[in-house]
């Protein structure tokens, strides 16, 4: 539903057919990205190594469940805000996310978030 990737970790919202799948999703997406990303991982613990781990992703996760409309947009906003919060970037300016999607279905108006509602918005830090 949105997602931003930023440099060192990721959010997104996702709304599988059946929410106990949502963990074999989470699996694959990780195994996935981690089979097709060349890093050196040179530096990982041979227990790591063993395991074929490259060292991306933490082994756990955070999940929420939205509640309401009122939380899947504060959600929603919340993801597309990250690039201004941890880079002061616009999220017009940040191509790795769903920002532009929203803007294209008249969610929100292209200049949304801009560096003056930084400090208006800034109580979305919902980590």
């Amino acid at each position: 539903m949105a997602i931003v990737i930023l440099k060192d970790h990721i959010h997104f919202i996702l709304q599988p057919k059946n929410v106990n799948d949502y963990p074999n999703i989470i699996k694959y997406f990780k195994t996935y990205f981690s089979r097709n990303i060349n890093i050196d991982n040179s530096d990982l613990t041979e227990g790591k190594k063993r395991k074929n781990e490259k060292g991306v992703w933490q082994s756990r996760y955070w999940a929420h469940i939205i509640l309401n409309e009122n939380d899947l947009n504060k959600h929603i906003d919340y993801i597309h805000y990250n690039p201004m919060k941890h880079y002061n970037i616009a999220p017009k300016d940040w191509e790795y996310s769903s920002f532009m999607k929203y803007v294209n279905n008249k969610f929100y108006d292209i200049n949304w978030c801009n560096f003056e509602d930084k400090y208006r918005i800034s109580e979305l830090d919902l980590e």
